[in-house]
């Protein structure tokens, strides 16, 4: 801002001085030739009363009479009644003549070097060009000075908006005095205190929210616990199955809980992409072939990433989801290594996305892909990861997120 008020000001005062400065200048040069030819004549109808006295006598004045009569680079021409031309002086370079009547009929011209003039008109535009730098000078000064006193407000407008984004509501925008700029100060207050009530009611109801639902699966899973003792051994793996689902389940809530508060998933460790895939896999597998639908996982085996693998593993299963819900066929999800990033991509065999420009968007009006696809897309970015639409027909989806570059030994286990 600083640099184009800066710039604005002295390009103002650079065109006042052009606009004025310029027909000032003509005017003055003018001028100058004007009165310098006043002063001529003026000085002619002189050596007129001067040669009178000879001229009445019928005395004709000489060359050197007249060279006399006139100074250095000026030139005098006596034209007598009878038409005879007499001169004396001489004039170098650029000159001007003015004409003035002489006694006894005669006609007077003298011509004046115009060296003068033309200092004069110098001296003129050099006091209007110093004029010019110190209308500039004190216009630069000014600008500066204007700069700094909306600048430091601003900046410290600027600072207070970083403090809210990082999420300091407490401190009040500083005042300027400024009318616009204290108006902007006192909206940033009301923001942040709006914002401020936002975050203190999302924090209640997701401690609620936490306690209710932590509350409600520590039963659920006590009872999975329970059953998984049961003497029928077909009881025993169902139990043991939605237990470790419940396992995952309740881990995910907690991170998605963890993403509202602090905008991160939960903790990041390497997790092997390929298990961690498998996992969710086997547990759409009953409900691909409930819909006569096939799920298959390939790709490379080894593939670590630096992840959190609640958050990794709600984006599989919002993926999972979305195929099983809109897509059609065989699912494939394919895990592969593409540099220093870990790729997953999940397809379908579908007829593809058809006139949905915004699918990542959050919806809740029951059109198109909802809530799921926005909330895994967060939950890819907040692992330093990405998810995008790679092809619409048929449907695939990419998830990419950085490999982990600490040693093999450091992969820790996938279920939490």
């Amino acid at each position: 801002m600083r640099s184009r008020l800066l710039l604005s000001t002295v390009g103002i005062a650079v065109l006042v001085a052009l606009l004025l400065g310029i027909p000032m200048g003509a005017l003055l040069d003018r001028l100058a030739y004007e009165t310098a030819r006043s002063q001529a004549e003026r000085q002619a109808v002189s050596v007129g009363l001067a040669l009178e006295p000879a001229l009445v006598s019928g005395r004709v004045p000489t060359p050197a009479l007249l060279e006399a009569i006139v100074g250095e680079q000026e030139r005098l021409t006596l034209v007598t009644s009878s038409g005879r031309t007499i001169t004396g002086g001489g004039v170098e370079g650029t000159a001007y003549t003015v004409t003035a009547p002489g006694p006894v009929g005669t006609q007077i011209q003298l011509t004046i070097s115009d060296d003068d003039v033309r200092r004069e008109i110098r001296r003129s535009w050099a006091a209007l060009a110093s004029l010019a730098i110190f209308g500039i000078a004190a216009a630069v000064v000014l600008a500066l000075v204007q700069s700094r006193r909306l600048g430091r407000p601003l900046l410290r407008l600027q600072r207070q908006a970083e403090r809210i984004g990082a999420g300091d509501f407490t401190a009040a925008a500083p005042r300027a005095g400024l009318p616009e700029i204290d108006a902007i100060a006192v909206a940033l207050d009301d923001t942040a205190t709006r914002i401020a009530g936002l975050v203190k009611a999302e924090r209640s109801f997701s401690a609620n929210a936490s306690h209710q639902l932590r509350s409600a699966l520590t039963g659920l899973l006590l009872r999975l616990e329970h059953l998984s003792e049961h003497e029928d051994p077909e009881v025993r793996d169902e139990a043991r199955a939605a237990l470790g689902q419940g396992d995952r389940l309740l881990t995910t809530v907690e991170e998605l809980l963890l993403l509202a508060r602090t905008g991160r998933a939960g903790e990041q460790r390497p997790v092997d992409l390929r298990t961690l895939a498998g996992e969710h896999v086997e547990d759409w597998r009953d409900r691909f072939s409930a819909a006569d639908r096939r799920i298959e996982l390939a790709g490379d085996r080894g593939v670590v990433a630096l992840v959190s693998p609640g958050g990794m593993g709600q984006v599989l299963d919002v993926l999972l989801d979305n195929a099983h819900h809109h897509g059609t066929g065989t699912v494939l999800v394919h895990v592969a290594r593409a540099g220093d990033h870990a790729e997953i991509i999940v397809r379908d065999e579908g007829r593809g996305i058809e006139g949905e420009t915004e699918i990542f968007a959050r919806r809740v009006d029951g059109r198109g892909h909802g809530l799921g696809l926005a909330l895994a897309r967060t939950l890819a970015e907040a692992d330093g990861g990405t998810l995008d639409l790679v092809r619409r027909d048929p449907t695939s989806f990419r998830v990419r997120v950085p490999i982990d570059t600490s040693s093999p030994g450091d992969v820790g286990k996938n279920r939490p």
